[in-house]
């Protein structure tokens, strides 16, 4: 089918993975974007306009999507109360097409209240999940992830090794029963022991309040360990080696062909890494097993995987589709 009559879209999005699903489609069909939270700093970054709707009661939204009378509305994923959840019911209420794009495999019950018209999925393995979770097959569309179109593949070796932390030390609950300075610091420990003296760059979550928490680790170690503010693919492209516990940034180095070593000692429940379960990132769950893993994930050459390619058009095609189907 071809999209050929332009179709007016409003995207809602609070966490910045939602977020990250959703730019690579407004870039082609334009629209206008509501969001809160951290997601606004990711638009901020890529010079993406927005309305910021961090206040906005789902009444304010009904009145929105009323005013803006859009043909759809789609809308990323978040836990707790947020604002795409809003959205998403709003736009039920209203009798508009809305659709969402889940852009990870972990907690996907969580991410609804309403549940919208469609629901766009990473691929078969995202689907089988959510079936035995007890989502309906007429919901699930298997379309990729939008932004995994975004990763190319890494040309440059880079010279840096980078460790995307998390912020389960800041959070009151932390089932996981992860700890990032611990991490942190058994990494260095392991780079000192093999003597890699490869510069080590932090890259802190965009919801860290704490960026202070790595002080004593880089005070104490001989390596040369900083805190950057550089955006996630140009960091991953500098590096030779990306390592972390289960941040998103290590499974967008594995698409794009860097060592990849996610390290949870500790870990509570399933690992939730996708890149760990499908094998294309190196998962290690003991303090005694990490230096010989690191020595043998670079002496290997890395294997990227491969996904649904063309999501962006699939999910276009899809909203089109539902459009179609609504008018007549």
């Amino acid at each position: 089918m071809k999209n050929s009559k332009p179709i007016k879209i409003l995207f809602a999005a609070e966490d910045p993975g939602g977020f990250n699903t959703l730019w690579p489609v407004y870039l082609q069909t334009g629209g206008t974007f509501y969001l809160a939270g951290t997601s606004k700093l990711i638009a901020k970054e890529k010079k993406i306009p927005f309305i910021p709707a961090d206040n906005f009661t789902e009444e304010q939204i009904q009145e929105t999507i009323n005013k803006e009378n859009p043909d759809a509305v789609l809308t990323g994923t978040s836990l707790g109360q947020s604002l795409d959840k809003l959205f998403i019911s709003a736009a039920k209420h209203l009798k508009i097409p809305v659709a969402s794009i889940i852009d990870f495999w972990i907690n996907y019950s969580q991410r609804f209240t309403a549940l919208p018209d469609k629901i766009f999925i990473m691929d078969d393995f995202a689907k089988e999940e959510m079936l035995r979770e007890g989502f309906d097959q007429k919901l699930l569309k298997v379309t990729g992830n939008p932004f995994f179109d975004t990763f190319r593949p890494g040309i440059k070796k880079g010279e840096n090794i980078t460790f995307f932390s998390p912020f389960y030390t800041e959070i009151t609950k932390n089932p996981l029963n992860l700890n990032e300075v611990e991490a942190l610091a058994d990494f260095v420990a392991a780079f000192e022991e093999l003597k890699i003296a490869s510069p080590i760059l932090i890259k802190n979550h965009p919801k860290s309040t704490r960026p202070d928490k790595f002080e004593q680790i880089i005070a104490q170690s001989p390596l040369k360990i900083q805190l950057t503010q550089e955006n996630p693919e140009t960091l991953i492209e500098n590096s030779f080696l990306v390592i972390g516990l289960n941040s998103m940034p290590l499974f967008q180095a594995a698409l794009m062909g860097k060592r990849v070593i996610s390290y949870q000692p500790g870990l509570k429940g399933p690992d939730p890494l996708i890149s760990n379960k499908l094998g294309f990132s190196t998962a290690i769950y003991k303090k005694e097993d990490l230096t010989v893993a690191i020595k043998k994930t670079l002496q290997e050459e890395p294997k990227p995987p491969s996904f649904p390619k063309n999501a962006t058009q699939n999910v276009i095609k899809e909203l089109h589709e539902m459009c179609l189907h609504h008018s007549s």
